[in-house]
């Protein structure tokens, strides 16, 4: 367990709510690093910027199971469709047709209406908005 250093001062505080706010702004596990790499560059070996540069790495590994839970909180509906599927589904939730799917995703238009079709019957529903709807559990 680590012990708080006898003196932090305000500068060092302000340096730590920023690097805060860098690492929990993060969208990937790059970007966890990248706001790691920047919120320390330049710190010095002293016991404050040590101690808090720990405490800031372990916000940062809290960030990254964050962002693992979330890339895993897929509904159990959309965990059956295929890649190419949930490819399909996002252009659906985008309002395109099955001719600009396939002209998006290089496939042909009747192929984009197979995988329409199969994406309604994994998720159990009958329209194209009740499927799009599917991406964005409650």
């Amino acid at each position: 367990m680590q012990t708080f250093p006898a003196k932090v001062n305000s500068e060092a505080a302000r340096w730590f709510s920023d690097a805060l706010l860098l690492v929990y702004a993060a969208n990937s596990e790059d970007d966890v690093h990248r706001a790691m790499d920047r919120a320390t560059a330049g710190l010095t070996s002293g016991e404050s910027d040590r101690w808090l540069t720990s405490l800031l790495e372990q916000h940062a590994d809290h960030r990254r199971e964050q962002l693992r839970q979330d890339a895993t909180a897929v509904s159990p509906a959309i965990a059956r469709l295929t890649t190419r599927e949930i490819e399909v589904l996002q252009r659906i939730a985008q309002g395109d047709t099955d001719a600009e799917i396939g002209l998006a995703l290089g496939i042909a238009t009747r192929t984009a209406s197979k995988h329409v079709e199969n994406i309604l019957h994994k998720l159990g529903v009958e329209t194209r908005t009740a499927a799009a709807a599917a991406l964005f559990p409650r």
